[in-house]
């Protein structure tokens, strides 16, 4: 289990597979996947991911596509502030 920051956390994982377990809370559907729509998770405000098969397109899950996608996912951050 993971003690987060109430205010702002960011955690940056690199890999080869998916692994979830570490969520506690109920933000993964039926195929195993995080339920968000661009980033973002809407049932846990303040949950974002980045860098999943087709986040916003192909290039997501790719390093060209992870300063777009968390370019994106700031602007949300800030938004929602």
């Amino acid at each position: 289990m993971v003690d987060a920051d109430a205010e702002l956390n960011v955690v940056w994982c690199t890999g080869f597979r998916h692994d979830y377990d570490w969520i506690d809370i109920p933000v993964l559907g039926d195929d195993g996947w995080p339920t968000e729509w661009r980033g973002v998770v809407g049932s846990s405000p303040g949950l974002y991911f980045a860098g999943l098969l087709f986040l916003r397109s192909f290039s997501s899950m790719l390093l060209l596509g992870a300063g777009r996608d968390g370019a994106h996912i700031a602007k949300r951050i800030a938004a929602s502030g």
